[in-house]
């Protein structure tokens, strides 16, 4: 099981949101905002994400999304 590392102090660093099998690795909300570092109060967080296999056009579908 996916254990976050408690020395990582940096605001901005990733987290796996996944584990091995396919788990989310938070339980609520809160947690998800806790990941982040983000207050309790004002959390502006918004996350997308995209799975699927190599090849799949991932990469392709957020940039056309995001950029174009």
């Amino acid at each position: 099981h996916y254990q976050p590392n408690p020395a990582n102090t940096d605001s901005n660093e990733v987290f796996l949101l996944l584990d091995g099998d396919e788990r989310l690795t938070v339980n609520s909300e809160s947690d998800f905002i806790r990941q982040f570092k983000c207050s309790q109060q004002d959390p502006k967080v918004k996350c997308v994400s995209i799975i699927g296999n190599t090849g799949d056009g991932k990469s392709y579908t957020l940039n056309q999304v995001f950029f174009n």
